[in-house]
């Protein structure tokens, strides 16, 4: 471990993984000791008897796509005007190439229960509707067998006659370490896993995964489910490109297949052994989050899929414990009628303006 800015980063291989100490400290400490407590509290039979029930039969059952974007957090509208922070045209790029093929959105900011590390605790606490807040509470409900019969987001697809998919990109293995693929199938209802060794990547790897670039992660998923013709599905994915430290951004292709470069034409890129990110990496990295989100959606999205992007935790080291956890969550389909559902709930048309406060005009107090 390394200390340098108030920020502590642990180094290992060619790889950093710069925190804050204040997350350091929340990680190690605070959610052992104080999630402990709260562990002590949790009454799974209440849980259950009070989790959402079953849907009803449903007229229609379009596609559905969640994808948790790493790092998409709302210090991108709080430094809007920064330098380097091209956030504005790259999301009004993103919504132009939606509406011209026929897409609408609706969009607020959602408040996650971590801040800066623990993608997992974010999007568990989003699938199941539980602020899992900690590593010991999300553990201790990982390992409760009864949560097998929560009725979480995936679990009522899955009763509805969907097929649940579940991508898992990095491109590693970690030898000695037995991963529990069958726990985490039940914990969140996958039928059936995306694996890297699935997807026939022979190209350059990128960032802390490593993974292959979201572009091809994304294009190549939807080729695999689709092959497969089971509808209607859902896909779970989080991105991998926007990933603290930042070092490396993919180049975006024209077509997705180029990303997968033969390897003897592969310059090894690697992170610094110490350094901390540069914020101008992570602009970078969110503007080509965009642009190969919003098209994967033109080009994969039928008449009735939706998708649901949603940042799961605000970046690291940038973004102090005072600007707070609240990210961004956009809702895309082209059924109009699907997102007035949304609206009723407080979320505002488009991918520009976001329902709950903030100190820029990009944003809408509807307090």
């Amino acid at each position: 471990y390394y200390v340098r800015k108030r920020v502590m980063t642990q180094a290992f291989s060619n790889k950093v993984v710069p925190l804050h100490a204040y997350e350091l400290f929340k990680l190690f400490f605070l959610s052992r000791t104080g999630g402990y407590r709260l562990t002590k509290q949790i009454d799974t039979a209440w849980l259950l008897s009070q989790g959402p029930a079953p849907l009803p039969p449903l007229s229609e059952r379009p596609n559905i796509f969640v994808i948790a974007v790493e790092s998409y957090g709302r210090m991108l509208l709080d430094q809007i005007d920064a330098t380097g922070n091209t956030y504005r045209p790259d999301i009004a790029a993103a919504e132009s190439l939606l509406n011209a093929a026929g897409f609408s959105s609706c969009s607020a900011l959602s408040s996650s229960p971590i801040s800066g590390a623990g993608s997992w605790i974010a999007y568990s606490s989003f699938l199941y509707g539980l602020d899992m807040r900690n590593q010991m509470i999300y553990d201790h409900l990982l390992a409760d067998k009864n949560m097998r019969e929560y009725n979480h987001l995936f679990r009522l697809l899955q009763k509805s006659g969907y097929t649940n998919y579940r991508l898992n990109a990095v491109g590693v293995t970690y030898d000695g370490v037995a991963i529990p693929w069958e726990q985490y199938s039940r914990f969140y209802s996958v039928d059936e896993w995306i694996h890297f060794i699935d997807m026939g990547y022979t190209g350059q790897m990128y960032g802390l995964g490593p993974a292959p670039p979201d572009q091809y992660i994304l294009h190549n998923t939807a080729k695999l489910v689709k092959a497969k013709q089971k509808e209607p599905f859902s896909i779970f994915i989080l991105t991998q490109n926007s990933h603290n430290p930042f070092h490396t951004c993919p180049p975006y292709h024209a077509n997705w297949q180029d990303c997968c470069i033969p390897p003897e034409q592969v310059e090894r890129k690697g992170a610094k052994l110490v350094s901390l990110p540069d914020i101008n990496h992570y602009y970078k990295a969110i503007s080509y989050e965009l642009k190969t989100l919003s098209h994967f959606i033109v080009k994969e999205g039928g008449d009735n899929d939706v998708f649901i992007l949603l940042g799961d935790h605000q970046p690291p080291i940038f973004s102090e414990a005072e600007a707070g956890t609240e990210t961004p969550v956009h809702i895309i389909t082209r059924r109009k009628e699907f997102l007035q559902e949304w609206e009723k709930q407080g979320f505002l048309p488009g991918m520009m303006r976001f329902s709950r406060r903030a100190s820029q005009s990009i944003v809408t107090d509807t307090r």
